[in-house]
């Protein structure tokens, strides 16, 4: 299990601290959040304990699109289309040189200005998050393979849930747990209301998840996973960056600030004593 040393796990929370402070007054709505996410974590970088850390992000213009079977009744067309998240979250640690540890976290970002903690979510964007069928991407360039994704893990796939009522912060859910807990709802609905709980589990809260995921304890493994590191890997060419193979974890200096609606962060934890 790859851990920051506790000066930098510490130092890192400030910055957590600090991000989450940019998020008042309230976000607006999805796009506020991702700009702010993105804006947050452009050109952080930190060190202490033979740790250093450091992130870039991009913004890519318009969201991916994905195109899959139907995966409920309610849905009478062929083929169904719906954005493939708003957030990809990257983690890369490096040791001597070598990447040993890669993982990947995509989230959809839900948002509501109602007084109540309750978010509708609409059935096939979670059928695509859940089940993952066989899907192709037409936008914002149209990829010419299939993808066939068998995730391994619950937090590879996470809404995120945004807004006045979120307490000031986020809330991360796995989109495969809403399934378990609202599975008859979601296949018989086009939408099914979500109410968060009063007391959620420790990683759903946002000032963990985070934390946990530069920890390597939520997210896809990259290295198991591979399906899914080829999707990664075509969402960082749409970004325009290369993606990093192992031992090579400089990256090139060149600005993409094209506007859009889709953000990538990246996290790469190195030891300075290599």
């Amino acid at each position: 299990m790859i851990k920051l040393t506790p000066s930098l796990k510490r130092r890192f929370s400030i910055k957590l601290s600090s991000y989450h402070q940019s998020l008042k007054p309230f976000i607006t709505d999805e796009e506020d959040f991702i700009d702010r996410t993105v804006d947050a974590f452009k050109n952080y970088r930190d060190s202490s304990g033979g740790q250093s850390i450091r992130s870039r992000s991009v913004k890519i213009h318009g969201k991916p699109i994905a195109c899959f079977p139907p995966c409920s009744p309610v849905f009478l067309s062929k083929t169904i289309c719906r954005e493939i998240g708003d957030l990809l979250f990257v983690y890369k640690h490096f040791s001597k040189g070598n990447l040993d540890a890669h993982r990947a976290c995509l989230v959809q970002t839900k948002y509501t200005s109602g007084t109540r903690k309750t978010w509708s979510i609409e059935t096939g964007q979670l059928c695509l998050m859940t089940l993952w069928p066989k899907f192709s991407i037409i936008k914002p360039v149209k990829f010419s393979k299939n993808y066939s994704l068998k995730p391994k893990t619950l937090t590879w796939a996470t809404y995120g849930f945004v807004g006045p009522r979120a307490d000031s912060f986020p809330f991360y859910f796995s989109s495969a747990r809403i399934l378990r807990t609202y599975r008859l709802q979601a296949s018989s609905r086009k939408h099914l209301s979500f109410t968060l709980r009063s007391h959620p589990m420790p990683w759903d809260f946002s000032a963990g998840f985070l934390s946990r995921f530069v920890h390597a304890l939520i997210g896809e493994n990259l290295f198991i996973g591979s399906n899914v590191r080829i999707l990664v890997n075509d969402l960082y060419k749409v970004a325009k960056w290369n993606p990093d193979p192992p031992g090579q974890f400089e990256w090139r200096r060149e600005e993409n600030e094209k506007e859009g609606d889709f953000g990538i962060i990246e996290f790469i934890v190195t030891e300075q004593r290599e």
